[in-house]
């Protein structure tokens, strides 16, 4: 028991922050959908806000280096192109269900938070330096 407590202790400052699931009061499918994607689409603008500073770092730290922003632009559509990819092969799995619709917003709800943290801790924190301009995005459990 105290090797797993202090298994679980020594990763706590490895992982992502992690919140309450929401949506749990939702009473209906159509509810909790549009509950899921007023979430996805909050996450969205975060991400959209961590881009844009990552975006701005790199361009004002690196300006002799073009090729850096054009490859953390092709990075950017990349990972838009699979997170479509993926969380629409998400709705075809449960396409039978109506819990299709929750799967893909979980899924790309799922998704966008964990590139934001990926954003977060590759582009805007810096081991050596002052602390980040943004906090650490939140990655929620059973997302």
């Amino acid at each position: 028991m105290l090797l797993l407590a202090l298994t679980v202790f020594s990763t706590l400052g490895t992982r992502p922050p992690v919140t309450v699931p929401r949506c749990q009061t939702a009473a209906t499918t159509v509810a909790f959908d549009q509950c899921l994607g007023r979430e996805r689409d909050t996450s969205l603008r975060t991400l959209e806000r961590y881009r844009l500073a990552a975006r701005s770092r790199i361009a004002r730290e690196n300006p002799e280096n073009g090729r850096l922003l054009g490859d953390f632009d092709a990075a950017q559509t990349a990972w838009v192109a699979y997170q479509k990819a993926e969380c629409g092969a998400v709705y075809t799995l449960w396409q039978s269900g109506t819990i299709r619709g929750a799967m893909s917003l979980r899924c790309e709800l799922r998704l966008t938070q964990l590139r934001t943290h990926q954003l977060w801790s590759t582009w805007l924190v810096d081991e050596n330096g002052p602390a980040p301009q943004l906090p650490e995005p939140v990655v929620e459990a059973g997302s």
